[in-house]
């Protein structure tokens, strides 16, 4: 074979491992990128269902469900905090996949698809104490009413009070700069998100709870992009493997306070003097000191879960130990 036949074999050979070579980064490449993941968007504020903790890591009920979606599936998630009407705009834009989770209304639905329920509260309208007696939503009228922008409580409001009376703002810290400052004396929230803002504004003593102030009880679905059916489709089937009792061991690990050995006690919260909320978010009366004597007596630790009206027997066999 002459020199010259032999440079060609070589340069030849040196080419086609080249591409190959090639060819291997751009498939490992390929690969990295079909990893499984999905964006989601989630509100920064709403304690304790979604919000971005002190550590700034997501956090709440909801999160956690996600977590566990994550592991079931084999499925990386990427958690974006928004306040929450940014939250809404991002996944309206294909900008995340999908919504943590958040209340249906028909002006959402136009531009989004909803999938599983994943947790219920309740939202109230929290009333300053300085204000006189007010019997019905009706009364709120005389009174500018602050809200967190984009939320289903907004909408709702407007509905049944001049629309002008509704103040929004992009997050609870402002809405409590207003109530501080006395711009605002009223305001509506989901009521553990309402109550844990007013409690670490050293507020709660200054506004109302009552069953009287409560608007409605509402389900957190996900949601994806409207249209996104595959995605949607996914998100659903995911949430099929997690069962009742690993949902219920995430609510009981927020509700405990993280000791899930814990007896829960679903109490009224203002249903005196057997039991109510204090001013200061304390449970108290004669069914909390009852039971405050069993735990001593006992060495039981317990926690109390405030309700409002009626404590239903299904929420007392979910909350309680196995």
């Amino acid at each position: 074979m002459s020199k010259t036949a032999t440079k060609i074999i070589t340069i030849f050979t040196f080419i086609i491992l080249y591409y190959a070579f090639s060819i291997g980064m751009v498939q490992a490449q390929k690969n990295v990128d079909d990893i499984p993941n999905i964006k989601v968007a989630y509100c920064l504020d709403c304690v304790p269902f979604q919000f971005q903790n002190k550590q700034g890591k997501p956090s709440g009920i909801i999160i956690d469900l996600w977590h566990l979606w994550s592991k079931k599936n084999d499925i990386k998630v990427e958690f974006k905090p928004y306040t929450w009407d940014e939250s809404l705009k991002k996944v309206a834009k294909g900008e995340a996949h999908t919504h943590a989770g958040l209340f249906y209304n028909k002006e959402r639905d136009k531009f989004l698809d909803y999938g599983q329920s994943l947790s219920r509260t309740s939202t109230h309208i929290f009333l300053h104490k300085a204000l006189p007696t007010i019997n019905t939503l009706t009364d709120v009228a005389a009174y500018r009413v602050g809200v967190l922008n984009g939320d289903f409580v907004e909408g709702y409001l407007k509905k049944k009070l001049p629309p002008e009376t509704i103040v929004s703002y992009p997050s609870y810290d402002e809405i409590i700069v207003a109530l501080k400052s006395g711009k605002l004396r009223a305001f509506a929230a989901d009521t553990p998100t309402g109550i844990y803002h007013l409690q670490k504004a050293n507020l709660l003593n200054k506004y109302r709870i009552k069953p009287s102030q409560l608007l409605y009880a509402n389900d957190w679905f996900v949601a994806v992009k409207d249209g996104d059916k595959d995605r949607l489709q996914q998100i659903n089937a995911g949430f099929d493997k997690i069962s009742t009792k690993e949902r219920l061991h995430i609510t009981r690990s927020w509700t405990s306070q993280g000791n899930k050995k814990a007896l829960i006690v679903a109490i009224n919260r203002d249903y005196p003097p057997l039991s109510k909320m204090t001013s200061f978010g304390e449970p108290a009366g004669m069914v909390v000191d009852f039971w405050r004597a069993w735990a001593k007596k006992t060495g039981h630790e317990i926690r109390f879960y405030m309700r409002d009206g009626l404590v239903d027997i299904k929420v007392i066999k979910q909350l309680s130990p196995d």
